[in-house]
Order: structure tokens, then C-alpha cells, then sequence
């Protein structure tokens, strides 16, 4: 009698564990993956979607020296509005990308940190030669820029002829310190391309 009670439970358990892992692939095919310019750059964008065809959430992973990162997320309420409270995100306006030898440009970044009590700096490869997967960042001397109010401007040009690569990383430091005894920190990643004629 107790073998047959426990051949049932077992035998009730696998139906349960069968269920779940069939709800857990099907939640895995609402996911698109990015076809874009920036796959080349070791960018890649993923979308999920709930079971109604709604847009969840999309991460932007990097190849960070071989390893995938995550980079920036933006997540979206059942009208397809950013949560701004979930979001982590920047965004880069420059007046062109083509450019004369010494013309000088603006470049604006907005940032969206993680995090609201944070600070947050720029650190901006000096060398403008970064490559795609970050990996020569620490070999070259750095300016440090800092956002106010979550904004930075700062103008920037070029000597030499050639392809530019502008770029470095969004320092994110919380005010507070951890339980720990230690502040938490966050690197995002960017890249500006430049033509210099």
C-alpha cells in the first residue's frame, strides 16, 4: 500500500516537473534576436515577449574582451512606454560623423542609470583608437568627464586622417556603501565611429 502511495507521488512529481519545463520553453521562443549593423561590432540586442505578443524587456549585450556583457536594458509596461525605474540606458548625439582634419565637434550623452542614488563619470579613451571588443581600454591613458544631472557635452576633434574610434566607459558609483562596507560600481560600454578626411 505505501510502495503504491509513493509510485503515485513520484509518478504525480514527474507530471509537475514535465509541465514546468514545457512553460519554461515555451516562454524561450518569445525571444528576437537582433539582425543589425552593430551584430557585426559584437552588439547584440534581445526582445522578449510575453504570451500575448507584448514587448517585455530589450538587453543589449557586448563581447567585453571575448565575454558576453550586459550592457543596457530597456523595459516596456503593456503599452509599450519605457519604465524608466527598471531602465538602464544611454544615448549619444553628435552633429556628424564625417569630418575635417581639427574640426571640432559636439558630442551629447544622456544617461539612464541604473541606480538613482548614483554618480556617474565618463571615462574617454585619449587614444581614439579603441577596438570593438574594449579589450585595449586599460593600455591608454583615460580623461575622466562627469555627468550633471545625468547629462554630459563635451567637445572633442581630430589631427590625423583615418577611421576613429571614440570611446570608453559610463563609471556608475552608488552614494551608498553597501552591507559590505563598499560602494557598488557599474561599467557601460560605448563607441562613437568617425571619418576624419
Amino acid at each position: 500500500m505505501k510502495i503504491t502511495r509513493i509510485i503515485k507521488t513520484l509518478y504525480l512529481y514527474f507530471l509537475i516537473l514535465i509541465l514546468i519545463s514545457c512553460n519554461v520553453n515555451k516562454a524561450n521562443t518569445n525571444i528576437d534576436i537582433s539582425n543589425t549593423e552593430e551584430k557585426n561590432k559584437g552588439i547584440t540586442k534581445i526582445s522578449y515577449y510575453n504570451d500575448n505578443g507584448e514587448l517585455e524587456k530589450t538587453l543589449e549585450y557586448i563581447n567585453l574582451c571575448g565575454k558576453e556583457y550586459l550592457n543596457q536594458g530597456w523595459y516596456f509596461d503593456k503599452k509599450g512606454d519605457t519604465l524608466l525605474e527598471k531602465s538602464h540606458f544611454f544615448k549619444v548625439e553628435v552633429e556628424k560623423k564625417v569630418l575635417d582634419q581639427r574640426e571640432q565637434i559636439i558630442i551629447k550623452i544622456s544617461y539612464k542609470p541604473l541606480s538613482r542614488n548614483t554618480i556617474s563619470g565618463f571615462l574617454l579613451s585619449k587614444e581614439n583608437l579603441l577596438k570593438d571588443d574594449y579589450c585595449n581600454l586599460d593600455e591608454h591613458a583615460v580623461d575622466t568627464l562627469y555627468f550633471v544631472n545625468n547629462k554630459l557635452q563635451f567637445s572633442t576633434g581630430f589631427k590625423d586622417k583615418g577611421q576613429k574610434n571614440l570611446g570608453g566607459y559610463i563609471l556608475e558609483v552608488t552614494k551608498k556603501l553597501t552591507p559590505e562596507g563598499s560602494y557598488s560600481e557599474r561599467k557601460v560600454y560605448l563607441s562613437i565611429p568617425f571619418e576624419v578626411k
